[in-house]
């Protein structure tokens, strides 16, 4: 067992089947409460409101835990809960990065013209996409066609994409789990391609045979989130399994090296990113870039949050 400590965040990585790990954390409780118990100590004291026992993180959800992320390495996870819900988010730093791919690309596009882009800041990004667990633990109604807990959320536009990460947001506010500033939102394109590069500058951010859920492997099936293997930096299914919203509006990309960009201030459509099961590998590259109307749904469509730090 691996423990990590940064600055008020403790973050423990458990090398054994889920299973056995949760046994031994409840058996190790069971013991504990029973000698507290014995030596007169009354009730065992609950666990603290928004830490999670027995995941891949364990976080005392305390304003402290945000001050300083400077001492985070990339791919470094936290857990927030909700209720007996949780998202675990990867830790993405403040970087560069060449967004787009150059043109001796295999199958590019040529809305894809590569330009430096500069992040000031990190932000945290969840490990999956949003699954219908964690839309149904926020929203009133789970829009999917295939109803399954741990498949990522489709049917679903980019307004309610958006309203979801403002209804986490006010939740996880109230409950204490994130302080005032921080706040989920749609990852912009430059940071959505940011994270899924992870460093790399190829096509893919590994083998993509083992990273992601396409029409060569899938059987045209949706498949549970974190089925296939993450990036460098612990992040799951961006290529492939769902095609994911994007904060921007689609527009041309500038030549200009950038720092820290929003996208077009004004647009008829929205975009989205990552390729899904019923698509081939080039329409699952890190660079691919897809657009359509706000209103629009799809079966092989969803989204994943990012966190972000006060500006």
């Amino acid at each position: 067992m691996l423990v990590e400590r940064f600055a008020g965040l403790v973050s423990i990585h458990i090398s054994m089947p889920r299973l056995d790990w949760i046994f031994l954390l409840a058996s190790a409780w069971f013991v504990v409460s029973r000698i507290y118990a014995a030596e007169g100590g009354g009730p065992v004291p609950p666990v603290p409101p928004g830490a999670l026992v027995g995941g891949p993180a364990v976080v005392a959800s305390t304003p402290a835990v945000w001050k300083d992320t400077r001492t985070l390495s990339a791919g470094s996870s936290v857990t927030l809960t909700l209720g007996t819900n949780h998202w675990t988010v990867r830790w993405v730093p403040p970087g560069r990065f060449m967004m787009g791919s150059p043109v001796d690309e295999a199958n590019r596009d040529k809305d894809e013209e590569q330009h430096e882009v500069e992040f000031s800041r990190g932000f945290f990004m969840a490990e999956t996409e949003c699954t219908q667990a964690q839309w149904e633990a926020v929203m009133p109604k789970n829009p999917s066609h295939g109803k399954s807990p741990d498949e990522a959320v489709n049917q679903v536009n980019w307004k309610e994409a958006q309203d979801y990460c403002r209804a986490l947001t006010e939740r996880h506010r109230a409950q204490g789990v994130i302080p005032t500033g921080w706040e989920w939102d749609l990852p912009t394109e430059a940071q959505w391609e940011y994270a899924c590069r992870a460093g790399t500058t190829g096509a893919f951010a590994g083998d993509l045979s083992s990273l992601a859920w396409i029409e060569s492997n899938s059987d045209g099936k949706a498949h549970a989130v974190k089925t296939r293997q993450p990036n460098a930096w612990g992040l799951h299914d961006l290529h492939g399994n769902a095609w994911e919203w994007c904060r921007d509006w689609y527009g041309d990309y500038s030549t200009n090296a950038l720092k820290d960009p929003s996208g077009p201030s004004a647009g008829s459509f929205r975009c989205y990113r990552g390729g899904s099961r019923i698509y081939g590998a080039r329409r699952a590259r890190s660079a691919i870039r897809g657009a359509m109307t706000p209103e629009m749904r799809g079966d092989y469509l969803g989204f994943r949050p990012v966190l972000l730090p006060p500006r």
